[in-house]
């Protein structure tokens, strides 16, 4: 209803370019500004698969619509898409909470240019490029046809984009972002320049999400100094969320991997009074903005503009941390914020392949886990660490426990063991989950600090137990 009162729009449909094969589609339904479950989708999916398994049928269904209505349809297509575009950029800019003029305005003063490396992606033909004309932002654009390379942004599969952010920023020091989308184009990882190294760098994922939480927290105590704020996120995003939050006066809310899980999660936690402006999944960088329902690059890209072209965001965070002022630029920022040492979103020791179902494992590796922790606990005396408190994450509900008690069947949530020091704040935390597509295990290691002994020590023994306990 949020969405139709300020676009027009009661819902949507599309073919979505999945992250399968090129070739591999979907097709996706939604309302109010989110993809709709599968319950209210899964009988349209089982008349869709049953009218494919019988083309007899499906050709007698096809035969009903006329001519006439089929033309129709056809003819407005140019239309329809026209009105489209418009509505997502006017949604985009609302997201921003800024006009067209207004980034003009800010732009004009600070100058930043973007570059793209579209890879034959869907957002090829939506609305970056216009939109980035119109606010003023300069922009260069590579693979708009063809998908030129793999097509899951990440790792080497940047090197094009990387590559082009250094051309551009040779050219023309206003290039300063570089991004890359999926082939749907609602997953989009960045690369930038850095001013000290003189190089074009690709930041983590959880490093990405935590800059956007920054820039948005920051802006958002400025702007409603007397709100309640929150931020949703899943269970695995690193606890740099937590020391940002408690610097800037607002409390974290964690749900189940899982976007929709966090989406739902920020209505509640709304409902309860908080503003909740930014939200997502660190462990992929996936950042919802509100009033967005679904990640998108563009939420990401326009933080990132208004962290660089508005100083005060960046210098209200340096004041709350008592840092001194200083360039405002990305390199800048990423100084600024909280140590962590974390196991990369797409790093091959976070992946595990297990042979027993997810209940069985996971009561297996907590029976380890009793007699081993304490053992462990002589370790990490050394790093403060005392003690720890273990959370199972189903749905939007995190619950405090052990056991299985505190979850329920098919048992496919996250589970955590959150390390504490002697006053018992949580410091670092190892975290598991089973994949819902895949026999595998997720397995993540966060650690407060630039410790990579520490990190590397629990991520071990975190992959040893569950090893064990997948043989055991």
């Amino acid at each position: 209803e949020n969405l139709r009162g300020a676009h027009g729009c009661d819902g949507f449909f599309y073919i979505s370019a999945s992250h399968n094969p090129v070739g591999h589609n979907g097709i996706k339904f939604g309302g109010q500004g989110g993809v709709y479950p599968g319950s209210i989708t899964g009988p349209f999916a089982l008349t869709f698969k049953t009218l494919l398994a019988d083309p007899l049928a499906l050709q007698a269904k096809l035969s009903q619509v006329s001519s006439d209505c089929l033309a129709k349809v056809y003819n407005e297509i140019p239309a329809w898409k026209h009105e489209s575009l418009a509505t997502y950029q006017s949604f985009v800019l609302e997201t921003s909470e800024l006009s067209l003029e207004s980034w003009r305005t800010m732009l004009k003063k600070r100058p930043v240019g973007i570059v793209c490396d579209m890879n034959g992606s869907a957002r090829a033909t939506s609305i970056d490029q216009a939109l980035f004309s119109l606010a003023g932002i300069k922009s260069r654009f590579l693979n708009e046809e063809k998908i030129a390379h793999a097509i899951v942004p990440e790792g080497a599969n940047l090197d094009t984009c990387k590559e082009l952010l250094k051309q551009a920023h040779a050219q023309d020091p206003d290039f300063l972002i570089g991004y890359m989308p999926d082939n749907d184009g609602d997953r989009g990882n960045i690369v930038y320049w850095d001013e000290e190294k003189k190089d074009v760098l690709v930041p983590p994922a959880q490093e990405v999400f935590a800059l956007i939480a920054m820039a948005t927290l920051s802006e958002m105590k400025q702007t409603h100094p007397q709100a309640k704020l929150a931020i949703a996120v899943n269970g695995p995003t690193s606890l740099i969320v937590d020391r940002i939050s408690e610097k800037l006066g607002a409390k974290v809310f964690r749900s189940e991997v899982g976007e929709a899980n966090v989406v739902q999660l920020a209505q509640q936690v709304r409902g309860q009074g908080y503003l909740v402006k930014v939200l997502g999944e660190g462990s992929n960088g996936g950042t919802i903005t509100d009033p967005a329902r679904v990640r998108d690059p563009m939420n990401t890209i326009f933080t990132l503009l208004k962290l660089l072209a508005e100083p005060k965001i960046l210098g209200y965070w340096r004041s709350v941390n008592g840092l001194p002022d200083g360039p405002i630029t990305l390199s800048q920022a990423v100084k600024s914020l909280p140590r962590f040492t974390t196991t990369g979103a797409f790093s091959k020791d976070g992946v595990m392949r297990v042979h027993k179902a997810p209940g069985d494992l996971k009561k297996a590796y907590e029976a380890l886990f009793l007699k081993e922790f304490p053992l462990l606990l002589s370790q990490l005396a050394p790093y403060g660490i005392t003690g720890c408190t273990v959370y199972q994450a189903e749905g939007t509900v995190t619950r405090k426990g052990l056991g299985e008690s505190y979850r329920h069947a098919p048992y496919k949530g996250g589970w955590k063991a959150c390390l504490t020091n002697a006053e018992g704040k949580e410091t670092a935390f190892i975290w598991m989950r089973p994949s819902g597509t895949e026999p595998v295990f997720r397995v993540l290691a966060d650690v407060e600090g630039d410790k990579p002994e520490l990190h590397d020590l629990l991520l071990s023994w975190h992959r040893s137990m569950v090893r064990k306990a997948d043989e055991t």
